[in-house]
């Protein structure tokens, strides 16, 4: 057992508020051990050079020696180091020891940075009271931390809200060289907007932050600065920017280098400006850095483009004219821009007509509806997916060019079937609402959903940048402090998540559901069956999910009166709730081969449901969708293999326990592994016409489909960027795999042909 940290007994002596927290950053949180959120700390940057690390290293080992010899400041710097991931790896639970001891003994920068870092954190379950270690941190006379307290006064952060106290304390701490309680009072101030001699003092303020170098100083002042001319004395709007920039800020590095490349504030400069733009790309995080660093090579490439262009290089043209046709750009003209990119269009630069066309339409004071037909035409032929995309969308609407929804609708199908997913999306979004959209088929956007035991598996399905972009998204540590372990996790907001198998609404757009009859059943007990739509108005399922048992006997589930009888639902993640949209059914098809009595062989079946015919169930409608069937045969030199491992996922609303269970009240899934075309046949004991017509599988932790699941998907993403295909339909199992086998699917490659058949009409 681990023995209490030193701020474990630090926040027994203070209040705890109790709250909500958002998912947190460790795992083993013993007694006394905090537990930290996520996101709510600044991640450390990833974007250092050497020299900057080799910098930061020796700092925070100057600091660790002199901590050692009993230097109260050093170790707060060294709790600090740690926090931010500077010279020492970002770790906040040591940082918090090492904060709290400082605490313990009055050191206030200690109590100050307490606060800071347990603000997003828990002690055994409740929430820290970090505004006790503010007030604390004030009363020993710290500045940063009666700013802090404030601020928790204002917002109700911890503590009750009291704003007048709040205001009181900062303009004390103000008064006293408090810079921060400054910069937020003056904030106060200048929001008023009220002349006198308070302004005058706020304006003050900020700038003497500003000439030191303190951005958020100059921030405070630059957007107020651009309305109102300086007074004599006073720091213009560009100085501002100049000091900004100084202070290696990129977005006023970049504004600055606006202005000097339109003459304003300052004198027209080009080289001038692209120094500036250069620095805004140097500057830049890592988030941000590809656009500043995009416009700064755009500006000094612009003068090549013009004489290119001039030469006859038509790409070049499009290249000019898409420079002068980024809104908010500094060289933004819409008129030089459809001049540039109408001449590439029509010399052969394909790449350039959707824009040229969308300049046309949005010209409000002429436009030129006839001239955006013939340029989006031109582009969509030449197989520009952007041009097809926009006449499309014109298309669609009517507002602007006269409204051909069949033609808006091929042209999106075209492109999804294509792999333009901006088009499935689309698709995805209106089958919500108008029954006579095409369903989209499932693309390369649909990768393998987080799997609590494997969060980094999907990773390989992204593209490289957003690989590269999760990737730099989180930091883990582990450090061994005093001889025991802490570990930490800081993640940029949105990248917190990384457990948990509840599906994300929408993440499944081709997940059906068999809906029972009312009668007296409750919403969890008219989930009767899973099913997978693969093509429009028609969904897989499995063929015992269309009988029911009565007396020993079994028959054909009723559907012929969809207010009476069994139904489907699509677009829903909650069976619970009145969402998605429900059909009738028009009619069922069971294999041929199929018998209930001999071990579910073929286990297959189709529902064709009447999509011009849904029901909106509320307001909430998830994506509708198109999973593509299996297109590799089960047999012949060019099957399908299937190897032992080989790794699925299956999605339902099935009981999660095989006893005293009931359906979820959301879509869950499971990742299993198939096992080997031989090892599955040693289970099944299929042969003859039967052999490898199903597929086995279970899960590394006992996964498998339940009571409920029947009939969905068995899923298989493939290699990245081929998009998911399904490849078995979930048929029989043995106690919802608690007993360690393997469930079966029925192969979908098995019965491929008469599915083929029965969807044609050439088959019932």
């Amino acid at each position: 057992m681990r023995t209490l940290s030193r701020l474990a007994f630090l926040l027994a002596g203070w209040s705890l508020a109790a709250g909500s927290a958002a998912v947190t950053a460790q795992d083993d949180a013993g007694p006394g051990h905090e537990i930290y959120d996520r996101i709510g700390t600044a991640k450390a940057p990833t974007n250092k050079t050497e020299q900057e690390r080799a910098s930061e290293a020796h700092q925070a080992r100057t600091f660790e020696v002199a901590c050692e010899a009993g230097n109260r400041d050093a170790c707060s710097d060294l709790g600090e180091a740690y926090e931010l991931g500077a010279g020492k790896p970002q770790n906040r639970p040591v940082a918090a020891i090492l904060y709290a001891e400082g605490c313990e003994m009055n050191h206030a920068a200690s109590c100050y940075r307490l606060g800071r870092v347990t603000r997003i954190a828990k002690h055994d379950g409740v929430e820290v009271d970090a505004a006790a270690f503010s007030r604390k941190a004030c009363d020993l006379g710290s500045h940063d931390g009666c700013a802090a307290y404030a601020y928790a006064l204002d917002k109700g952060d911890g503590v009750p809200e009291d704003r007048e106290l709040a205001h009181t304390i900062l303009r004390r701490t103000c008064d006293e060289g408090g810079r921060e309680a400054c910069r937020v009072l003056a904030a106060e101030i200048l929001r008023r907007d009220e002349p006198g001699a308070e302004t005058a003092s706020a304006i003050g303020w900020l700038e003497r932050g500003c000439r030191e170098g303190r951005i958020e100083d100059c921030n405070g002042l630059i957007s107020f600065r651009r309305d109102i001319n300086p007074s004599p004395g006073q720091l213009s709007y560009s100085e501002l920017l100049h000091l900004a920039c100084m202070a290696r800020d990129a977005f006023n590095c970049a504004k600055l280098g606006d202005l000097a490349l339109l003459g304003r504030d300052i004198p027209q400069d080009r080289e001038y400006a692209n120094q500036l733009h250069d620095l805004a790309c140097e500057y830049a995080t890592d988030s941000l850095e590809p656009s500043y660093c995009a416009m700064a090579q755009d500006l000094r490439s612009e003068a090549a483009w013009n004489a290119q262009c001039e030469a006859g290089d038509m790409h070049a043209c499009a290249k000019a004219g898409a420079f002068h046709n980024f809104y908010g750009a500094p060289l933004y003209d819409a008129g030089k821009a459809q001049r540039l990119l109408e001449r590439a269009c029509n010399g052969g630069a394909s790449e350039a007509c959707a824009a040229a066309a969308q300049i046309a339409l949005d010209d409000t004071n002429s436009p030129q509806p006839e001239r955006a037909l013939a340029l989006f035409e031109r582009g969509c032929a030449a197989g520009q997916e952007q041009a097809c995309e926009r006449l499309a969308h014109e298309l669609d609407s009517g507002a602007r060019l006269a409204q051909d929804k069949p033609r808006a609708y091929a042209l999106y199908s075209d492109l999804c079937a294509g792999g333009y997913s901006v088009a499935c999306k689309f698709l995805e979004v209106r089958a919500q609402i108008d029954p006579d959209t095409p369903l989209a088929i499932a693309d390369a956007r649909y990768i393998p959903p987080l799997d609590p035991n494997d969060p980094d598996a999907r990773l390989a399905y992204l593209p490289e940048d957003e690989r590269q972009e999760i990737a730099d998204s989180c930091a883990s540590s582990t450090v061994e402090f005093r001889g025991e372990v802490y570990s930490d996790e800081v993640c940029k907001s949105g990248y917190y998540v990384r457990n948990g198998y509840e599906l994300e609404p929408g993440a499944a757009p081709w997940q059906a559901l068999l809906w029972r009859p009312a009668g007296n059943l409750s919403q969890a007990q008219r989930v009767a069956c899973g099913g997978t739509v693969i093509r429009t108005g028609w969904v897989l399922t499995a063929a015992h999910c269309l009988l029911e048992e009565r007396g020993g006997r079994y028959f054909k589930i009723k559907y012929s009166n969809p207010e009476t009888d069994h139904t489907i639902r699509l677009g829903v993640h909650n069976p619970r709730r009145n969402e998605g949209v429900i059909y009738p059914i028009r009619g069922i098809h069971m294999h041929p081969l199929f018998n209930i009595r001999n071990n579910y062989v073929f286990d297959i079946a189709l529902i064709q449901y009447d999509h011009s015919n849904g029901r909106k169930l509320g307001t909430e409608t998830q994506s509708i969708g198109i999973l593509k069937p299996d297109p590799m045969p089960a047999t012949g030199s060019n099957r399908r293999t299937i190897s032992n491992d080989m790794p699925a996922y299956t999605y339902g609303w099935g009981w999660t326990e095989a006893t005293n269970s009931s359906s979820t009240a959301a879509l869950r899934g499971a990742k299993l592994k198939l096992k080997s075309e031989a090892a599955c046949t040693q289970i099944t004991r299929f042969e003859g016409n039967f052999l490898n017509s199903a597929l086995c599988a279970t899960g590394s932790e006992g996964q498998q489909a339940c009571y409920g699941d029947s009939g969905g998907p068995l899923v298989y993403y493939g290699s990245p960027g081929s998009g998911p295909i399904v490849i078995g339909v979930v048929s029989a199992g043995k106690d919802c795999g608690i007993a360690g086998d393997a469930s079966r699917y029925t192969r979908v490659a098995a019965a491929r042909d008469w599915i083929d058949a029965v969807m044609s009409g050439r088959r019932r």
